[in-house]
């Protein structure tokens, strides 16, 4: 399991430093006819897509904060879920879906 998890904590810090290096371009007013500027504001671009307007009158900053924190947390649960199943008993990682060992009606795995 170890590979997967660091499969997606790399993903993580790419995404993060890609809108991370976009802000800083940004603060600092950076020429955007370089090919490396307007390469990351396209990659950036995409990653964010799914978080502008949001808002009423939401700035880049804004949709950075909140596509940053979705990536974060989406990375947590999925590594919460990976890293439960690895330390699950053997008798438990039989099953493959995850409803199957979701049991006993209070939200606690069996």
């Amino acid at each position: 399991m170890s590979r997967i998890n660091n499969v997606i904590e790399g993903f993580l810090i790419a995404v993060l430093g890609v809108i991370g290096y976009d802000t800083l371009l940004r603060a600092l007013d950076a020429n955007r006819d370089n090919t490396l500027v307007s390469f990351v504001r396209r990659v950036s671009g995409v990653l964010l897509a799914p978080f502008e307007g949001m808002f009423s009158d939401q700035h880049y900053l804004a949709t950075a904060m909140v596509g940053v924190l979705t990536y974060c947390l989406v990375a947590a649960v999925v590594l919460a879920v990976i890293r439960d199943d690895a330390d699950a008993p053997i008798e438990r990682r039989r099953s493959t879906r995850w409803w199957d060992r979701w049991r006993n009606g209070r939200g606690v795995w069996a």
